[in-house]
């Protein structure tokens, strides 16, 4: 799958009429259109991308932002934070943030970038006040930037440094791919969006860095690649951007998988279920540089009621054998998750056999009492094979999947929408989504299926 928008430059423009009311009409946990199993938060925002579970990108209390006074005439540019490298990730959005030092709670914008920063605005700032962030964590050193132990040219202190070396860049010398700008001298860092727990007061996200002081030798293994090139997870306080949970943890990929090749574009999903807090990691590639697998990895917060909570990895589950693609994309989307903690997302061009490669297909997985996953049902197009050549590339996993509101008067009640390249939109029904049929050419198996392209 090729192919990726820049969705924020260096700079970050904040169009919003009044920006203090922007989300405090929002929900107050991150919850699904069918249902909340997030726990309760005295705060309000944009905490997910897609802003719920069901990813329905759609705030049902907005009340403040009207067709009256959304016009050309009031709606515009009020001010603009500065960031060292350019951002794709989505910016999210926490109200009511009591910052150690003061004396009054701040609403608070977090900014991820790909020069492997975090940072924390002051959101409420009016026109010419100070567009510096409240606190900034730089993860990697960039050449001819702050380096570690020295002040921020924002002048801030650089929080919780943690690995040495620099941000993967898009050049020959790392990776081949000019999907991220600008290119070539692009930098890899934090390309998916992170994830806010508001209850407390944690945002999870993951970095590439590569290892300055390793040196590769010609073809080398994965082992080696894994020793340079590093993916950690980290767990930051949204008051102050350091460190909780023992982190950052470096992730441990399959075997036959490494950090250079293994990208993210999918958020990150935070969700609370019977068995605990899970965050959710999805995988693909740069530009199909590869050996590459789509992937999607659970972490589970433990002890969360101690003083010392921790995350381990609990499960991992591939969408082929490692190497034949099927990479989890959906230009930067996010899984979706319905009430019950069922998790759905869509896959890309890949290997396909029904059983245990799942290119082009959109999956329905649960999670065991162990935080394990388990597959329980998927939908294939009848022509996934012809859409998995690289001439026409059609990847159903492009676009990503929504989770409807349950439907009434109806024998489908649980519906499930998604659509890839090809302009096809599935509606799929998630108690019985359809699997896969070569000769039904006429989308029998699901609910509707219809073209966009005509």
């Amino acid at each position: 799958m090729r192919g990726r928008l820049a969705t924020d430059l260096l700079v970050l423009l904040l169009l919003l009429i009044a920006w203090p009311a922007f989300g405090h009409n929002g929900n107050n946990a991150d919850s699904s259109a069918s249902g909340n199993i997030t726990p309760p938060s005295p705060h309000q925002g944009v905490f997910t991308r897609g802003y719920d579970l069901a990813r329905s990108n759609f705030n049902p209390n907005e009340t403040i932002l009207t067709h009256q006074n959304v016009q050309m005439s009031t709606f515009g540019k009020i001010t603009e934070f500065p960031t060292r490298s350019y951002v794709y990730a989505q910016p999210l959005y926490v109200t009511n943030v009591h910052v150690p030092g003061s004396s009054q709670p701040y609403n608070m914008l977090y900014v991820a970038t790909e020069g492997d920063s975090v940072y924390g605005f002051n959101a409420s700032n009016s026109p010419g006040a100070n567009p510096y962030p409240i606190w900034v964590n730089h993860f990697t050193e960039i050449p001819n930037g702050p380096q570690a132990g020295q002040p921020d040219p924002h002048n801030q202190p650089l929080t919780g440094t943690t690995v040495t070396g620099q941000p993967t860049t898009g050049t020959t010398a790392d990776i081949n791919c000019p999907d991220i700008a600008p290119f070539p001298g692009s930098y890899v860092g934090i390309n998916a969006t992170p994830v806010i727990d508001p209850s407390t007061d944690t945002l999870y996200v993951v970095a590439v860095t590569k290892d300055t002081t390793v040196a590769l030798p010609p073809n080398p293994s994965q082992n080696q690649l894994n020793q340079k090139y590093k993916l950690t997870l980290h767990a930051l306080d949204i008051r102050t951007g350091a460190e909780k949970f023992g982190g950052p943890y470096q992730i441990q990929l399959p075997p036959g998988l490494d950090a250079l090749h293994s990208t993210q574009h999918e958020a990150l999903t935070l969700f609370t279920d019977n068995y605990g807090t899970h965050v959710l990691i999805p995988f693909s590639s740069s530009c199909d540089e590869g050996p590459y697998s789509g992937l999607i990895l659970d972490y589970t917060v433990q002890n969360p009621n101690s003083n010392n909570p921790t995350l381990q990895q609990t499960g991992s589950w591939l969408t082929t054998s490692p190497g034949n693609q099927a990479g989890i994309w959906s230009l930067g989307g996010a899984p979706a998750i319905d009430s019950s903690g069922n998790i759905y997302f869509a896959t890309g061009n890949g290997a396909f056999d029904g059983q245990n490669n799942y290119g082009d297909s959109i999956l329905k997985l649960a999670l065991n009492a162990y935080g394990d996953f388990k597959k329980i049902d998927f939908f294939t197009p009848f022509d996934q094979i012809s859409m998995n050549t690289m001439q026409i590339d059609l990847d159903v996993g492009s676009g990503g999947v929504m989770v409807l509101p349950d439907q009434q008067n109806t024998s489908t009640p649980h519906l499930l929408v998604a659509g890839g390249k090809s302009g096809q939109v599935y509606l799929l029904n998630r108690d019985n989504m359809g699997r896969y049929d070569p000769l039904d050419s006429q989308f029998s198996k699901v609910v509707q299926s219809f073209n966009l392209n005509g």
